[in-house]
């Protein structure tokens, strides 16, 4: 039971928080946040280049 049940959690953690940092990313880079650059890099960067086209 106990290997059954350890994945599940994990990956709802895992879907949890992509979609909670993609969120506050994109909030926070909205805003100028600088405290989202180094939490994930991988995000903001995207976030960037997802800013360029809409500025």
């Amino acid at each position: 039971m106990k290997n059954t049940f350890k994945p599940y959690p994990q990956t709802i953690k895992q879907t949890d928080y992509l979609s909670c940092d993609i969120l506050s990313d994109l909030c926070n880079g909205l805003s100028g946040g600088l405290g989202v650059v180094p939490s994930s890099g991988i995000h903001t960067s995207y976030i960037h280049s997802y800013r360029l086209p809409h500025l």
